[in-house]
């Protein structure tokens, strides 16, 4: 996905186009839409548009931003609208406009290659290219070709036309390595084992499908990876190769692990380089802050000896230097205490509820490599884990983000965010374990509603207090998340199984025990803690009611902006 925001730039921003400060302005954007920030992508994009002022030409790249970030959160309609206002922006730019309407074109042809429409994806990237022809520079309709032939191949594979769908394919191939970007041919590769599985030439198609892995292992891009895995098991259950389906169930259950831990590591280990580093800082600012006030004792001393007939005088001045200085004191060691009390919070977290997840995936393993787990008991046992795994990095997401907002207090103080923003992306997030209960979830939130907590915070609110819902909600029910207008609270509604008296008054504290959903499903009973830290954190309150209709109501307040 990098390669084609960069290329959007590259396409659009041709030499004497732009200024450069809007060709790194538009590269930042696409630095956050990779990184899935897009409520800040949006937020950027806004305040360019309020107070840059920018010409038709930058107005386009914006606009198919936008776009962008709505295909990217499931908003299909949000996104064609914004790719139509950039096209009608290029017809009022003259002949800049000409070379712009042909990505515009190509991003009109993704919309609907996404939907699956494939005769009218077929028709506006046909187009795109005969607009880049007209444009008469190789390097553009060459990157052109590139973004285009994809989809043209996919049309000639979906209307039974395999010969014309492995030529288009093989010319992908062909110019994405004369362009240094071989990388991206793994995924072509793939689609050339679908035109040979169409064809029933499944001895083709597994050789198009090991290059496709080959090429994305030796990029390291896990993503086509385990695109190109997942592309293998589907040519081996045509061939009924237990074996190799064996091999590469195992090979996707690796790399998905690998992924998880990967990045788990790397966030630990991030935040444990901070952590030490401000133990040092303190220490050191508490060091020297002691210093003075020995020295400052001494100085004292002399002058009192010195000048005697100034004692009264001088004991009150002094008294009151030294106990705003031990105010100081004792407000840094404060912070240092509050610092080691996090740490240990973590870690015994950490220690006890890391524990069970790593113990099971070892002994799989091990059970594995010793040839005593059968092929067919394996997959229920890897069901297992990963569930086990999935609810293991939700709990470090959730301890990560809360020692980064305790460690941060004067960074975050004045942030802004959506609510209605960061509601819709929690739930796509979620959308997998809604759709295994078959809930719907409805948004009533004002759009132009501010508050004053970090979006990425909100995220951890919203997404610890749905889970629940979706943990005690029964399948085809329903969950509302909505803003109160006259109590100025939000709230999280379900018609699921509700809450005890006995754990509603404790639900918020770290000493309840998670109960089972309504699935069976399991947690470790430290997500809603966590929320109640983080809103008091900024000034909220929250509490929990039950439904009197059915299911259980939560309830938070957030300072909003003035």
């Amino acid at each position: 996905m990098r390669f084609f925001l960069v290329l959007i730039v590259l396409l659009l921003f041709a030499p004497n186009a732009v200024s450069q400060n809007y060709v790194k302005e538009n590269n930042e954007i696409s630095d956050l839409i990779y990184k899935n920030q897009y409520t800040e992508a949006q937020t950027y994009i806004y305040r360019l548009m309020n107070t840059q002022k920018p010409d038709k030409y930058e107005q386009v790249l914006l606009k198919l931003f936008l776009s962008d970030i709505q295909r990217l959160l499931a908003h299909p309609k949000k996104a064609a609208e914004y790719s139509k206002e950039a096209l009608q922006i290029s017809f009022r730019d003259g002949t800049r406009g000409l070379r712009s309407r042909g990505y515009i074109f190509h991003k009109i042809a993704n919309l609907f290659y996404e939907r699956k429409v494939y005769d009218s994806a077929y028709f506006y990237a046909r187009k795109s290219m005969l607009f880049a022809e007209k444009y008469n520079r190789k390097e553009i309709v060459t990157d052109n070709k590139m973004i285009n032939l994809p989809i043209i191949g996919y049309y000639y594979l979906v209307n039974n036309n395999p010969k014309l769908a492995k030529e288009t394919f093989l010319q992908s191939i062909k110019l994405f390595t004369e362009n240094g970007s071989e990388c991206e041919t793994s995924l072509q590769y793939n689609k050339l084992s679908d035109v040979a599985i169409s064809t029933n030439n499944l001895n083709e198609a597994e050789n198009y499908g090991l290059k496709a892995l080959k090429i994305a292992a030796d990029c390291r891009i896990s993503s086509y990876e385990i695109s190109a895995v997942n592309k293998l098991i589907e040519i081996y259950k045509l061939q009924n190769n237990a074996a190799k389906l064996y091999q590469y169930f195992k090979q996707k259950e690796m790399l998905m692990s690998a992924i998880k831990f990967d990045e788990q590591r790397k966030n630990l280990l991030a935040l444990e380089v901070k952590y030490q580093s401000q133990i040092r800082e303190k220490e050191n600012k508490l060091l020297k802050i002691q210093n003075v006030a020995q020295a400052n004792r001494s100085r004292v001393f002399i002058v009192i000896i010195i000048l005697s007939a100034m004692i009264l005088i001088g004991f009150m001045l002094i008294a009151f230097y030294l106990q705003r200085k031990n105010r100081l004191i004792r407000k840094q060691k404060n912070e240092l205490e509050k610092l080691n009390t996090l740490n240990q919070k973590i870690f015994s977290i950490i220690s006890h509820d890391f524990k069970s997840p790593l113990t099971n995936l070892q002994q799989t393993i091990e059970l594995t490599e010793n040839e005593v787990l059968d092929f067919e008991s394996f997959p229920m046992l890897a069901y297992g884990i990963k569930q086990q795994i999935n609810q293991t990095t939700l709990i470090l997401e959730n301890l990560l983000s809360w020692a980064q907002s305790e460690m941060n207090d004067a960074a975050r103080a004045n942030v802004l965010c959506q609510p209605k923003l960061v509601a819709a992306e929690t739930i796509l997030q979620l959308e997998m374990f809604l759709n295994r209960k078959n809930l719907t979830v409805e948004i009533d939130i004002p759009n132009n509603l501010l508050i004053k907590i970090p979006s990425e915070i909100l995220k951890i609110v919203y997404r610890n207090i749905i889970s629940n819902a979706i943990k005690y909600s029964y399948e085809n029910g329903q969950i509302e998340i909505g803003y109160e207008q006259a109590e100025s609270y939000f709230f999280v509604k379900d018609n699921g199984a509700g809450i005890s008296e006995k754990n509603l008054q404790r639900l918020f504290t770290n000493k309840v025990q998670s109960a089972q959903g309504t699935s069976a499903e399991t947690g470790y009973g430290i997500g809603l803690h966590i929320t109640y830290e983080m809103i008091r954190k900024f000034g909220g309150e929250i509490w929990a009611e039950n439904n009197p209709e059915k299911g259980a109501i939560i309830k938070f307040t957030i300072p909003l902006q003035k």
